[in-house]
């Protein structure tokens, strides 16, 4: 009966020192050897740590005590340690509750004793390791619950070690490396729920090793990349829900790689690529939501937006030195904020808008000082432009084209005319061109009345024409924003009478605008 009792006795003792086993809550900090050594005989049985490690110390050179360990509930971090050579007394980890962080240890080679890490539910950080030279190590690990961040410091020359990794939570950031050379060892990763920020690189080419990616939840960054020539690796990408912005990558030349994205939810800054000469590889946008935003790059055209029809927010092309024409934006129909385009100083012609019939906001035209004409912009509604300002072309001589007459006729907004080449010098100059010109705008008094007005619900449009026309009728609000399309239809020789019912628009002050084959008329309106 005793030897009985004895051996139950060993059993439950030898039970209770395998069951892992939670502790220090409080978390715990190791500045020194002695206290890693000593670990599991001051924390008998302590397996799993349920608060903040934190690794601190220039005398620790191994980890081999706490491997024992299992998981970690709160944040780890080895950071600041000056005689650390290695990872492997980690071996038994596999689970970590928030963030790994791991800085500033300048003598660690591999991350080798983290092979059973497996999950890691916060963000992973790396950083000054300066003698690291591979992510060996992390293959267990599949996902990534926040951020993975790469920093300078690291001898990295590609991400081999990661060639699991499938998902990454929030951001991916990888920045100034002087080595890294290529993103092989992320190829099964097919989804970023946050930032991805490539900037800094200096010996990439491409981004060959993302051909798994194919959405990105948040802004795609790609700046300051001196040695990158294309975006080849992101061929199957197709949304980015945030913005994209693409900067001062002395070296881009396209692109390409872009080919099968079809959404932007945000904006497109493309800016200071001094060797960008084309847009190929955006060809599958048709629509942005925010705003378009290209500037000194060494653009000839647009060549590439070719399939782009709207613009939700402003259209900007600024100082493309190279650029000689707006080709490939001839399907562009709609912009939702400003047309500005400025200081392109090769800019011959704005032919390349023929198609836009809209805009929400100001034209401004400054500074293209090869600009003669502004033909191209016929089609835009005169009721559509809040401010007009036109300066610094010094070669502009015409200005009398359909949307800027009959803009002037009836304003909506400020008016800037000057410093151009005679004919273009002043409104007034402007006015008198418009008259002389075969341009007709139909004087506000003659042919179109609208009544009653003010009004409530029901408007009424009487319209005199000596020819069949079509004849289209749109409203803005006093903001400069297209707010009804009402009216687009063939009408006939004679007086015409339309109703318009507005009951779905607020009371407030309105601008219809009238277009009757290429003539334009403006009337203010006011629903009470």
């Amino acid at each position: 009966m005793k030897k009985s009792i004895l051996l139950i006795a060993a059993v439950l003792i030898h039970f209770a020192a395998a069951t892992p086993q939670s502790c220090l809550p409080e978390g715990i900090t190791f500045s020194t050897q002695e206290q890693i050594d000593n670990f599991q005989s001051d924390y008998p049985e302590c397996t799993e740590i349920e608060g903040d490690v934190t690794i601190q110390g220039n005398d620790i050179t191994n980890l081999n005590g706490l491997s024992v360990l299992t998981s970690i509930s709160g944040n780890f971090e080895i950071r600041s340690n000056s005689s650390l050579v290695n990872l492997d007394g980690l071996i038994g980890l596999s689970s970590i509750g928030d963030n790994l962080i791991i800085s500033d240890n300048p003598l660690i080679t591999s991350l080798a004793g983290l092979s059973n890490l497996t999950s890691i539910a916060g963000g992973l950080a790396l950083t000054q390791i300066q003698a690291l030279n591979s992510l060996t190590g992390l293959e267990s690990l599949t996902s990534i619950g926040s951020f993975l961040y790469i920093g300078y410091g690291i001898a990295l020359t590609s991400l081999t070690g990661l060639d699991n990794l499938t998902s990454i939570g929030g951001d991916l950031v990888i920045e100034r490396s002087t080595s890294l050379k290529s993103l092989t060892g992320l190829s099964s990763l097919t989804t970023i729920g946050g930032l991805f920020e490539i900037s800094h690189i200096w010996c990439f080419i491409n981004l060959t090793g993302l051909e798994g990616l194919t959405s990105i939840g948040g802004d795609m960054m790609i700046k300051s990349n001196q040695a990158l020539t294309s975006l080849t690796g992101l061929n199957n990408l197709t949304s980015i829900k945030g913005n994209l912005i693409i900067e001062w990558n002395a070296s881009l030349n396209s692109l390409s790689g872009l080919e099968n994205l079809t959404s932007i939810e945000k904006n497109i800054k493309i800016n200071f690529n001094y060797g960008l000469s084309s847009l190929t590889g955006l060809e599958g946008l048709n629509s942005i939501t925010g705003y378009l935003d290209i500037g000194r790059n060494a653009l000839i055209s647009y060549s590439g937006l070719n399939n782009l029809t709207s613009i939700g927010g402003d259209l900007l092309s600024w100082s493309n030195l190279s650029m000689s024409s707006l080709s490939g934006l001839e399907n562009l129909t709609s912009v939702g904020g400003k047309l500005w385009i400025s200081d392109n100083w090769s800019l011959t012609s704005l032919e390349g808008l023929y198609g836009l019939s809209e805009i929400v906001g100001s034209l401004t035209i400054l500074g293209n000082s090869s600009l003669t004409s502004l033909a191209g912009l016929d089609s835009i509604p005169s009721g559509s432009i809040t401010e007009l300002d036109i300066r610094y072309n010094f070669s502009l001589s015409t200005c009398h084209v359909q949307s800027i007459c009959s803009y002037l006729i009836a304003p909506n907004g400020t008016v800037t005319i000057s410093d151009n080449a005679p004919g273009c010098n002043n409104p007034e100059e402007v006015i008198e061109a418009c008259e002389s010109s075969s341009i007709e705008v139909i004087p506000v008094e003659d042919g179109f009345t609208v009544f009653p007005n003010p009004f409530t619900d029901q408007l009424s449009i009487e319209l005199s024409l000596d020819k069949p026309s079509l004849v289209a009728v749109t409203v803005y609000n006093n903001m400069g924003q297209l707010v009804e399309w009402p009216i687009e239809k063939e009408l006939y020789p004679g007086v015409n009478q339309l109703q318009w019912d507005s009951s779905i628009l607020p009371p407030g002050i309105y601008l219809l605008h009238l277009q009757v084959g290429r003539e334009i008329v403006t009337r203010k309106i006011i629903k009470y």
